[in-house]
């Protein structure tokens, strides 16, 4: 028994594993993948009774558990949970079906109705008389007769979630407080999202759909939650925390309380434990690569790069966010031949179960995996004790090979080459959005595929320098260990630059600051008549103003081009984070260029705890004391792969 020790411990759920990572007040650092058995959360209890009992783990030791997910995301992306009530303001309940008119496919001769209907059908509308202005001025009053019926319409359809989204809620929440009282009264164990709660923001669509997807993942996520939750007692376990989309942890009921602030939890955790082990100003690209996904994040002056907006399927999804650009390729994405005869991949998957036909389960149709398999790429069993079956995988890939007239071996090829391509162009269209070059990048692989594919990526994409952090198969639960609470307080603006020292909180109205937080400020600004704005970094109220111009220009420029020297600058809001760190159970930073406790040069496989890395020909890869690695060419060359 491990008895003289605090641990945090850190589980993060991918698609076809639970990674757990603990550290202990003495620094040592355990780390386990194990294979799912059974639902989600239960996967997650049982490998955390597992980890425990293995290393010999008491539960009264265990000081904090954080905990991350992929859980939302995939609720949202399979959408097969019971549809939704909607209750908004009269004339009001279309806005969910008219969406912004935004055309993906420019040159489409029709627009394509994308947003599934059936999360909040129409008939599960309801409108109520209520007005409140924009000035926060109530106009009208709440009908309260007709949310009391409302709510006896749902109950007996059956409804178990409700969003309420009225308009101007959130510069006057009075209506949709009430319209939560007596909706609780008359429906008692009904979930309900209110709109200035989810998201405090104006503009009514962007606002409703965040609330409507709120609502929808509610039940689901509190019977996940519970299940952890109980399952955590039961083993004498504090409650666990949940690391949010924006690298910052929450506590369990707010968690509950807010479900899409999870959306991107999991590949939060991941782009955390990337930031963790570097050093300086380093800019990055991760790459965590898992059962299902390939998350694409990016890391800018030793920063994860947050973004306001995701795109999560059909939706487009208005939430503070790391900048994690999901790509649908992992190890259990499905190869097969379109009626032309050109291989694709993905984005259907495998999962878990029955998985990759080389996990002996019961899967038959080929996948990356396979195709690893059959080019000796893999070893003979995963992380976790999870055994390959090479024959079954050879058997998959049969059919493809004979429809193409080709060997195993070319297919094998073809389909992890198809895997690289994508993932690659994933790579530049995400850094180039936000203006960074990715061959001026170091390239980070994480996750249980990253270290196999991430050098043949960085190659494409022109990147000279692949990093693997020790036990990078698990890096989203050594993220976990680090997370910080944080406390935010955000004003919306309307101001232009000049004016906005006097719009910053009073001393007496705003967030205090409390014993062992750290303040961090910024502003969003745009040009007179923009919409978009850019969030820049604020030094507070003792911030230049000049200084900020010129920095929103030099961004400007950057990002889209040009600037609009004759345009005055509006301030849309004021952004204000409080945050607590705890000392002594992070990830400390590592190297990031080895030196010298190992060379191998490719073409070579090297069999790590959590991952297994492949070094294709023309690299080298060099193993650091600390475990981690750094791949590199054999000849150094330049952009455009030409020997220097």
């Amino acid at each position: 028994m491990r008895e003289h020790d605090d641990w945090v411990i850190g589980f993060d759920m991918g698609g076809t594993y639970v990674d757990v990572a603990a550290r202990a007040s003495g620094g040592q650092l355990l780390v386990a993948k194990v294979p799912y058995e059974g639902t989600p959360a239960l996967s997650a209890v049982r490998a955390l009774e597992r980890f425990l009992a293995h290393h010999g783990i008491a539960a009264d030791s265990v000081r904090k558990l954080v905990h991350g997910s992929t859980v939302v995301t995939n609720l949202l992306l399979e959408r097969d949970a019971p549809a939704i009530g909607v209750l908004t303001t009269a004339g009001f309940a279309d806005v969910l079906s008219l969406r912004r008119q935004n055309r993906k496919e420019l040159y489409g001769l029709a627009v394509r109705a994308e947003q599934p209907e059936h999360l909040f059908p129409v008939r599960f509308r309801r409108e109520v008389t209520e007005r409140v202005s924009a000035a926060a001025k109530e106009l009208v009053k709440l009908d309260e007769e007709a949310v009391h019926a409302a709510g006896e319409f749902w109950k007996q359809a059956g409804v178990k979630a409700v969003a309420i989204c009225f308009l101007h809620a959130c510069r006057h929440p009075v209506h949709e407080l009430r319209a939560r009282d007596i909706l609780q009264e008359c429906c008692p164990g009904l979930k309900i999202s209110l709109s200035h709660e989810v998201d405090p923001a104006p503009r009514e669509y962007e606002r409703f759909l965040a609330t409507a997807l709120n609502a929808y993942a509610s039940v689901p996520i509190s019977d996940y939650m519970g299940c952890i939750r109980q399952g955590c007692r039961d083993m004498g376990l504090p409650e666990p925390s949940v690391m949010r989309s924006d690298g910052f942890g929450e506590t369990l009921p707010k968690a509950m309380e807010k479900p899409v602030s999870l959306v991107m939890s999991g590949p939060a955790a991941a782009l955390a434990g990337a930031v963790g082990c570097l050093g300086g100003t380093r800019q990055a690209v991760m790459i965590d690569i898992g059962g299902t996904t390939t998350d694409i994040g990016l890391i800018a002056q030793g920063h994860m790069l947050v973004s306001e907006e995701i795109g999560l399927g059909p939706f487009s999804l208005r939430l503070r966010s790391a900048n994690v650009l999901s790509v649908a390729i992992g190890g259990g994405s499905i190869a097969r031949m379109t009626p032309t005869g050109a291989l694709r991949l993905g984005p259907q998957s495998q999962g878990a179960t029955p998985g990759p036909a080389a996990y002996g389960k019961g899967g038959t149709e080929a996948t990356l995996t396979d195709a690893l398999v059959v080019l000796g790429r893999l070893p003979s069993s995963l992380a976790g004790g999870r055994t390959l079956c090479p024959d079954l995988a050879r058997q998959a890939l049969q059919p493809l090979a004979d429809r193409r007239g080709c060997g195993l071996q070319v297919i094998a090829e073809a389909i992890v080459a198809g895997a690289h391509a994508v993932i690659a162009e994933g790579i530049k269209t995400h850094a180039y959005a936000v203006g960074l070059e990715p061959a001026d990048c170091m390239l980070i692989a994480a996750g249980g595929g990253g270290a196999q594919h991430g050098v043949d990526v960085a190659e494409l994409v022109g990147i000279k320098t692949v990093f693997l952090p020790p036990h990078s198969g698990v890096l989203a639960a050594i993220g976990l260990l680090g997370v910080c609470k944080v406390r935010v307080e955000e004003i919306a603006l309307d101001v232009f630059l000049d004016d906005l020292h006097a719009a910053f909180p009073k001393e007496d109205t705003g967030l205090r600051l409390q014993e062992g937080e750290s303040e961090k400020w910024s502003v969003a600004l745009c040009y007179e008549g923009q919409q978009a704005s850019i969030e820049l970094p604020l030094a507070g109220k003792a911030a230049d103003l000049a200084v900020l111009k010129a920095e929103f220009e030099e961004d400007h420029r950057r990002l889209r081009g040009y600037v609009l020297e004759k345009h005055r600058l509006k301030v849309r809001r004021l952004r204000r984070e409080l945050i607590l760190t705890e000392k002594g159970y992070g990830h400390e930073k590592v190297a990031t260029q080895p030196e010298g406790l190992r060379d191998v040069a490719g073409p070579a496989s090297v069999v790590l705890e959590t991952t297994t890395l492949w070094i294709p020909a023309g690299w080298r890869g060099t193993e650091a004391e600390d475990g981690s690695w750094s791949v590199t060419p054999l000849v150094e060359t330049d952009r455009m792969g030409m020997p220097l």
